[in-house]
């Protein structure tokens, strides 16, 4: 059973590294989340 368990979380991780390199190789997400960040933190500034 562990085993098992231990299978399934190293996929998992395996699965969330991909997802984390993948969108940091994608610069128009990355310029998204840039602009969106800081339009939040402009709104932010306004409260």
């Amino acid at each position: 059973m562990a085993d098992a368990i231990r299978r399934e979380l190293e996929a998992r991780k395996k699965d969330l590294r991909n997802a984390y390199i993948s969108a940091n190789e994608d610069l128009g997400q990355l310029e998204a989340t840039t602009e969106w960040v800081g339009t939040l933190a402009d709104g932010a500034d306004v409260w």
